[in-house]
């Protein structure tokens, strides 16, 4: 996949007056039968970025620039890095520091792609089920009583105002950089999908658009027929 197959979601007047370096670049693929040897080619995906954080500390995975730059851009949102770090940062910190890779993120091999892409560029990446997404997807701010219904849960609760939130023409789909919704999550049935990274300031553009572009090329190692839509 080339770099023109990579898009940029909207984001309202009031989140790029408030946040001018935010960008979310994304991409949408169709993905078709699972190949029989997707838990090898994740294994040795793993494997390898396992090699380059074993023995590091926390706080080495917590220096690195680009995940300082992601932690600087939670603080600026409101999030709490020591309760809610960058994804990425969770990830290596959990399963990557020990002698021995134990065990690595398994949800399922859409959520897997994504999660191995995000370690190898230390880019936060998302992913939405395209089949449950109404109209067009925007970065917005959430207004007063608005809900929302987090993943895995089956209770919706109320959003603050002025939160940042990644929303469709029909309801909020995420908190952004904190949790996403329930309703368009991947699934094992998902076929297509769309991937999305987050640039913020400090971070180049290219970079985001690679990891993008890796979580794609994973997927077409993982499944057959795949094409981008």
């Amino acid at each position: 996949m080339n770099k023109e197959s990579v898009f940029q979601i909207h984001i309202t007047e009031d989140v790029r007056n408030a946040f001018p370096h935010l960008i979310i670049f994304a991409a949408d693929i169709q993905v078709g039968n699972l190949k029989s040897e997707t838990e090898e080619v994740m294994k040795l995906l793993w494997e390898k970025e396992h090699a380059q954080w074993r023995g590091k500390t926390k706080q080495d995975v917590k220096q690195t620039d680009v995940i300082k730059a992601y932690n600087a851009f939670f603080e600026s949102i409101g999030l709490q890095t020591k309760k809610t770090p960058p994804s990425v940062q969770n990830m290596i910190q959990r399963f990557l520091l020990k002698d021995q890779l134990i065990k690595y993120p398994k949800i399922n091999p859409i959520v897997d792609a994504l999660n191995v892409a995000a370690v190898q560029s230390l880019i936060p990446l998302g992913a939405f089920d395209l089949d449950k997404i109404n109209g067009e997807v925007r970065l917005d701010v959430s207004s007063a009583g608005e809900s929302f219904l987090p993943v895995n849960s089956d209770h919706e609760i109320r959003l603050s105002t002025g939160g940042l939130v990644i929303r469709d023409d029909s309801r909020i789909l995420s908190q952004f950089c904190y949790r996403d919704s329930d309703y368009q999550k991947i699934t094992d049935q998902s076929a297509r999908i769309r991937i999305m990274g987050c640039r913020v300031e400090g971070i180049r553009d290219i970079d985001v658009i690679k990891a993008v572009n890796e979580t794609v090329h994973i997927l077409t190692t993982l499944y057959e027929d795949c094409a981008m839509i």
